[in-house]
Parts: structure tokens; sequence; C-alpha cells
């Protein structure tokens, strides 16, 4: 059981939280109002901009409120799993609540929170419903991430349910129509991060827009590239519209766009818009059992695909042994440094089309001993007393076996997949998933010698005299073979998918402004992001 996480710590860190979200304006939309500023060539609204530059400088100097509005005082609590809380979760709400009411006072806060119709105030923000407190949940992990956002109530959010001919022009015309409307005359305290949510129910969209709004950093893109392009158009578009900084002629009407989408009623299009403004005011916080508190600017607030970075892999290193069980499998999560130990085997494409396209049966010996599969050719030779050598091992390309891998897991039993490069998320959801499956990558092609070294004995070989050396299926003994690092996990998330979306952020930026060939190819596809196998 993990050691439970101190009510009182929660409060102190909600309350630091709170000082910090209204003080110290976040970094990235600081250097997103810099390049606004520097774009603008309005002159008031580039005034606007400097002068907005430097209340900030002296907010974070002086530690007063960037702004005397300091909107509706929220949380969004992200818990580990495996996270126990001093009071159960009950008691973290009641620690949000009073650093609520102390921080309103002690920093001060301007008491905004009043009953609707009876406009009674308690001067500490603290009521009904108030402050609103979210969840979301992290697997396998044992921390709480605490994050608070002063978000103004008034202008620049609106909802509107379009339907399925309205398109992505429907989208534009309404993101257009609602900056015009609270954008003139400054209503919107532009420039402002715009979120947008797509999709759901009429909750679920503008639940969705507020997030997109207050919980992603400026320069993240949605990891899907439909969605990634669509950000960027409307924000072009907002700001070619004409309105600069608090409502004045200009350029520097949206910072970024963001969207987040849901699934929705395939007979509706319903949009949430909200604009999170020049005070965008969030901040967070890690809190472990141990005690440690880890500041940081960036919520990560969406799911690891979409948040999750190559410097935020733990790499925990896992000895497993074979043949590999549930609760072994279930512990691996991406990026984590496997060793092998007990017996395995390697099957290619002769193997596979014997057993999945022509169904001769898999050995039912290997499926006894085993369930690793590893895509590799051994360098291998039979000796003259007719024993086996094998000195070295290399993965193949994995890519090759994807539309056997269902039907394999079925005929082979195999859990565990080793092999070069990996499958897309989508493969790894479509087959890998249903079955419980795993698979481990390994860190190079040339690591035959290292690998090599790991392999005790030749155990059996099948059908060698008909598929040859290279293309048998060979039974090995290894002792920790490996690294291997976990590429595909049991959710269905890629390692290199990770890597691509970091990737492809330079890549854009690479190939803007390199013009197309004079003359296409056959099929080409002039996409950074695709990939054609």
């Amino acid at each position: 059981m993990p050691r439970p996480i101190p009510a009182k710590l929660i409060e102190d860190t909600a309350r630091e939280l709170m000082a910090r979200a209204a003080i110290d304006i976040p970094a990235d939309y600081r250097d997103g109002v810099r390049k606004a500023r520097e774009r603008e060539r309005n002159r008031i609204a580039r005034f606007v901009l400097t002068e907005m530059e430097r209340n900030w400088d002296i907010a974070t100097a002086e530690r007063r409120p960037m702004c005397a509005d300091t909107g509706l005082p929220r949380y969004y609590v992200r818990a580990g799993n495996e996270a126990v809380i001093e009071g159960g979760f009950v008691a973290l709400e009641r620690a949000l609540r009073r650093a609520t009411a102390d921080a309103t006072a002690s920093i001060p806060l301007r008491p905004n929170r009043v009953h609707p119709v009876t406009r009674r105030d308690h001067d500490n923000n603290v009521g009904i419903h108030a402050p609103e407190v979210t969840y979301a949940f992290e697997p396998r992990a044992d921390w709480v991430d605490v994050t608070t956002v002063h978000k103004g109530g008034l202008f620049g959010t609106d909802y509107r349910m379009l339907f399925p001919t309205d398109g992505v022009a429907g989208i534009k015309r309404f993101f257009v129509d609602t900056l015009v409307e609270f954008g003139k005359r400054g209503l919107a305290c532009q420039p402002a991060i715009v979120g947008l949510g797509l999709g759901g129910s009429k909750d679920t969209c503008v639940r969705l827009g507020k997030e997109a709004a207050c919980l992603r950093v400026v320069g993240s893109r949605n990891p899907d590239p439909a969605i990634a392009a669509l950000e960027e158009e409307l924000t072009a578009l907002g700001n070619y519209v004409g309105i600069g900084a608090m409502g004045f002629a200009g350029t520097s009407l949206v910072v970024a766009t963001h969207i987040e989408v849901a699934y929705t009623h395939t007979g509706g299009l319903p949009v949430g818009m909200h604009s999170f403004c020049l005070s965008s005011r969030r901040a967070t916080a890690r809190i472990h059992p141990d005690g440690r508190v880890e500041f940081r600017a960036d919520p990560m607030w969406f799911t690891p695909v979409t948040v999750m970075r190559l410097d935020d892999v733990r790499m925990d290193e896992v000895e497993l042994g074979t043949p590999v069980g549930p609760a072994d499998l279930a512990r691996l999560k991406l990026g984590d440094v496997v060793y092998i130990s007990g017996v395995l085997y390697t099957a290619r494409e002769s193997v596979y089309r014997k057993v999945v396209e022509q169904g001769v049966d898999f050995p039912a010996s290997v499926r006894t001993l085993t369930n690793v599969n590893f895509h590799c050719s051994p360098a291998a030779t039979v000796r003259p007393d007719g024993t086996h050598a094998v000195e070295a091992v290399t993965a193949t390309a994995s890519f090759r076996f994807g539309k056997s891998m269902s039907r394999w897991f079925e005929r082979s039993g195999a859990r565990v997949v080793v092999g070069k490069a990996g499958l897309t998320e989508l493969a790894y959801r479509e087959w890998f998933v249903p079955h419980g499956a795993i698979y481990l990558t390994t860190v190079g092609y040339g690591m035959g010698a290292a690998y090599g070294r790991c392999i005790k004995r030749v155990v059996d070989v099948h059908w060698l005299a008909e598929l040859g050396i290279a293309q048998a299926l060979w039974v090995l003994e290894v002792e920790r073979l490996g690294p291997f690092l976990v590429e595909g996990d049991r959710e269905g998330k890629s390692l290199f998918a990770v890597a691509n979306r970091e990737i492809n952020l330079r890549l854009e930026e690479v190939y803007r402004g390199l013009p197309p060939y004079a003359m296409g190819r056959f099929g080409e596809t002039t996409a950074r992001t695709d990939e054609i196998i």
C-alpha cells in the first residue's frame, strides 16, 4: 500500500499554486505574446502589448496579482490510480476549498463568487459548487497533480450546435463570429489563447473547449494531423480578422488555437469555444507520497499520447522470465528496459505463412515452453556432429507481419513480440491489446554480438530443412537477453509515436518554405508526417 499523501500538504500546495497563478504569467504564453508583438505593425496594439509585458514584470517583481479581476479560481486534479490520499478525495476537496479561501485573503484575490439570485458573497471565492474541481486519472502512478486555473467567466465564450453539412467551413464561421462578437472593444481581453471543443454532447464540447484553452501550453499541437492543421488555420484566420490587442486594429487577436475533440452523434457537430484572456493564469504541482512537491508550467492534462514526451519516459529496468505471465505483462510500461531469461523462439515470414496462411499447427512443445516470439534471423550454423551454434541474432522490421498478427496470437499463444522499429498505435490497439500482448523493440539493428552472447544453447529447430537457416523456427535458451525497450504497451501506446510527435514539430519548421518538386511521382505523398510502406 503506497504511503498516503497528507491532506495538509495538498492544502499548502494549492495555496502556493493560487499565488503563482495569480502573479506569474506562464512562460509559454509570454513567449507567444512576445512573438505577437514582434509581428504587430499597428502602433496602438503594439503599445498595448508592450505595456502588458511591463505589467507582468511588475507583478512578478513585487508579488502582486497581475490583474485585479482574478477570475473564477478552479482546480483540475489528475490522480494516479495507485495514489492514496489521507482522508480520501473528500479531504482533498476540503483542502482545496480551505486553500482557496485563505489565498483570497492573503494574496489577495478578488472575491468573485456570488449566489446567482440573491447575490450573496462570502468574500472568499467559496460557495455552492465553488471552486469547481475536475478529475482525471493516470494508470500506474501514485502521485497527484493539482492545477489551478483563474479563468474569467464573462466574455469570449460561446456554444453552437452545427451540423455535419456545416463542416470545417461552419467551424471557421462560428470561430470568426465569436472572435468579432467579443473582440471589438477588447471585451475578451485579447490577445487570447482560444480553445475549441468539437464533438461530444453539449456539455462535453464546452468542457473540452475550456480545457483546451486553459490546460494546453502555447506551442503544443493536437496529435491528430488533421486537427493540428485546423488549429494553425484558425490561428492564422483569427489574426487576419484585423483585430489586435484589446480590440484595437491589428494582427494580435489570437496567440494560439487549441482544439480537443470527442466522438459525437452522427447527426450533429457541437462546438464550444473559450478565450483564455491576456491574463492566462495557471499553475501546476505534482505531489508525491514521500512529500516531494514538483512545480511546473505544463499541466500535462491530456492523454499521454497528447502530452507525453520522450523526457517523460522513466526507463525502469525489468527482468522477465519465460513464459511471461499476465502479472509481469501488466506491470510493463512504455520505455521500460527489459531483459529476458528462459526460452524464446525466432519466427519470421516463412513461419508466419506456414502457421497463419497454410494452417500448419504451431509446435505444441514450443507453446508449452514460451510465449515470446523474436522477429529475427540468427547467424547460425550446423556443426559436423549435427549440433547447432548461434553466434548472433539481429531483429528484422516487424511491420511486415502486421496483417498476420491477430491470427498469430491465436495460433501461437505469443504474448511478447520482439522486433525492430515496431508497429503503429492503431496496430497495437487492434491486434495486440485484445490479446494482452506487448511489443519490445531492439535498441539497434546491429546488436547481434551483444544479443548473441546471451544465447546459452539451441533447444530445438523446426522446419530447418524446408525453410533454411534464416527462416527456420529456432528455439533458444537465453540468459538476460537484452536490452529491449517496451515500444507497444498494453494500452496500445507506442514509444515511436511519442518520438514522432516531437520530430514532426521540427519537420514543420524544416520544410516550411521549401517548394514542392516541379513534377510529382505517382502515388507520392507530400505530407511530412505520413509514412508509406
